[in-house]
């Protein structure tokens, strides 16, 4: 969507009554913000700078950006599934917040370069755990459900996209063809007319798809739960007979 440049309308100051609309809309929509995060990138107080932009793109659609002192935070698109607009973090946002989006898929970093280059992002270059996938593997996955991406186990986002199709299509096809489509990468004309900062980094903690490796290894661990329960049992048992 950025990965060309854009032609931009000028910036306008947001009214103070529009900027409480905005938050109150963005509270609904991202819960997890919390209050310093929407202060930050929706001040409310008296002079502070908060500025909408259009931006025309090189496909003739128009974006609109908010930003502060220069930070673009979020933009608002149409959703082309329910017609209605969207309103979607920058990378600037969701490093801030890296799981403001609930969906998040890990590609390899040689990606990068594919995806800046206007490839979608592909099912085989997913980084999932070992193990087979099952079709519970993308059960909570909708079609056209917006989504962060992020290279190898960093859990700080390069970009945002959306998906082409649901979970239960995904293993049906035997993790072959378009996953995602890149909306916003870092390093693309949206993210230069900000601060140009680079990713952070931080390990990916959070276990984000099941294969049947995990299952496997869940129901061991269940099975030695419930040995070790019954095993307390009968030495209790035999405690009371002796008694």
């Amino acid at each position: 969507m950025f990965r060309k440049d854009f032609k931009s309308k000028g910036h306008t100051q947001v009214k103070s009554s529009d900027r409480k609309k905005l938050r109150q809309q963005i509270q609904q929509i991202y819960p997890t913000l919390n209050d310093d995060i929407l202060s930050l990138i929706i001040p409310t107080g008296k002079g502070e700078d908060f500025t909408s932009c259009k931006l025309l793109l090189s496909t003739g659609d128009e974006i609109l950006v908010y930003s502060t002192n220069k930070i673009p935070w979020f933009f608002i698109i149409e959703d082309n599934k329910s017609k209605t607009e969207r309103i979607l973090p920058t990378v600037y946002l969701l490093w801030k917040c890296p799981d403001l989006l609930t969906l998040k898929f890990h590609t390899h970093k040689h990606v990068f370069n594919k995806l800046m280059n206007g490839a979608d992002l592909m099912l085989p270059g997913l980084i999932l755990p070992p193990g087979c996938v099952t079709l519970q593997t993308f059960r909570h996955v909708q079609r056209d459900e917006f989504c962060s991406i992020c290279l190898d186990d960093n859990r700080y986002p390069i970009g945002i996209g959306q998906t082409t199709m649901d979970g239960d299509d995904m293993y049906m096809s035997g993790m072959k063809g378009r996953g995602i489509i890149p909306l916003h990468l870092y390093q693309d004309a949206l993210w230069n007319i900000g601060p140009r900062t680079e990713v952070p980094y931080e390990k990916e903690q959070r276990q984000l798809f099941i294969t049947d490796q995990e299952k496997i290894n869940e129901n061991i661990e269940q099975a030695c739960a419930q040995a070790s329960d019954n095993i307390n049992t009968l030495n209790l048992n035999e405690e009371a007979n002796l008694g």
